[in-house]
């Protein structure tokens, strides 16, 4: 701007001096066609130096006037922001503060905002509506960030009624992210509902290393649908039939063997069970044995009792073991033993469940009174 006065003041000196000091009278003439217009040199200088500085004051205000709609519009949006951000915090509060009502109203007022999808996953778990929850994933899906969260729930919300597009949806998403412990979960959630027993194995022999300890309860839950079907089909004869075909390794798998013997004992077959149970645990002692060897209720469990014996002289101080043994002893009818193994089981370590043996005990031998004092510290514990 100074630049710009500077030259206009340079311009009209130029002029005015040239004018004075060489006594020259110019004259412009401006002609159209229907006037002339006559002045003298000075005065058409002063007109355009003026001119000049009309119009440079004008862009001045125009430029000025843009910056300040524009300011303007940049302050309204950075409000918008604001108040956008304010109401998602206020409803991630009252959330988590169980005010589903008010959370859902200020929800509402982030959409379209820059949350990466994380409003619409609120939404979405806030509202109960079915279609409105599918709307709101399929928003938050569109979201590198929140398309796996999206999927992974927008599946829970369909496994029941439309299981098959719940698993279109995990399946379309990249194969890394199909590789998370949710979407694995997932997916067997679904293959379980469906009874598709073999690719519930396959998914698990896949992932056994990501599912770390529940990989356990996956594997039993399957092979007890697998072999439960079965039975309820065909029978026993028809399971045992199958375990027979099974590979080797599948036979040697731990929830494998579990559910077999499990299904063999609902069957009534507890001493064909007790020579399973010794072999397994023999190869692979496993915490899920023991439970299955408390259960053995035929008369003469000798080869369980002697086998216990044998783990007991390994380990004396292993309360378990005389847990086991009791439990046997008692199934069948050796009250002696079963009394002797659990007072020593209690003598290590005391827990409810052989407290309560010790109780059922004391019923068989008619000692009511002392298994009155022992339920009754029972129920006050």
């Amino acid at each position: 701007m100074i630049l710009f006065v500077v030259f206009i003041i340079l311009v009209a000196a130029i002029f005015t001096v040239g004018h004075v000091v060489f006594d020259y009278q110019g004259t412009v003439v401006i002609a159209t066609e229907s006037m002339v217009y006559d002045m003298k040199m000075i005065v058409a200088v002063t007109f355009i130096v003026i001119a000049l500085i009309v119009l440079f004051i004008l862009s001045w205000i125009i430029v000025k006037t843009l910056r300040i709609i524009v300011g303007s519009r940049a302050w309204l949006s950075t409000y918008s922001t604001k108040q956008k951000n304010k109401a998602f915090f206020l409803s991630l509060n009252a959330f988590f503060m169980g005010d589903k009502q008010y959370a859902l109203k200020h929800i509402s007022k982030t959409y379209g905002g820059d949350f990466r999808g994380a409003n619409y996953l609120l939404a979405a778990e806030l509202c109960d509506d079915e279609k409105d929850k599918e709307r709101l994933f399929a928003h938050a899906l569109s979201e590198s960030d929140a398309a796996l969260a999206a999927a992974v729930n927008n599946a829970d919300v369909l496994i029941q009624n439309k299981p098959e597009q719940a698993l279109n949806l995990l399946e379309e998403l990249p194969a890394k992210k199909q590789k998370h412990l949710s979407v694995v979960k997932t997916k067997l959630d679904i293959f379980q509902k469906q009874k598709q027993w073999q690719k519930v194995k396959d998914l698990l022999r896949r992932h056994k290393k990501a599912l770390g300890n529940s990989y356990m309860n996956w594997a039993q839950t399957s092979t007890h649908g697998e072999f439960a079907e079965i039975v309820s089909k065909n029978g026993a004869i028809a399971l045992k039939e199958k375990w027979q075909q099974l590979p080797r390794a599948e036979r040697n798998d731990v929830a494998n063997q579990v559910c077999y013997a499990q299904l063999l004992l609902d069957q009534g077959f507890s001493e064909e069970v007790e020579k399973l149970l010794i072999s397994f645990a023999s190869k692979k002692p496993h915490p899920a044995f023991w439970g299955l060897f408390m259960q053995l209720n035929h008369a003469e469990p000798t080869a369980s009792k002697k086998f216990l014996e044998r783990l007991i002289k390994k380990d004396p101080e292993n309360a378990k073991y005389y847990s086991v043994l009791a439990h046997i002893g008692f199934n069948s009818g050796d009250m002696e033993l079963a009394n002797k193994a659990v007072s020593k089981a209690l003598e290590i370590r005391s827990t409810k469940e052989d407290r309560l043996l010790s109780a059922a005990i004391f019923e068989k031998q008619n000692e009511f009174e002392k298994a009155n004092v022992l339920y009754r510290e029972l129920m006050q514990s």
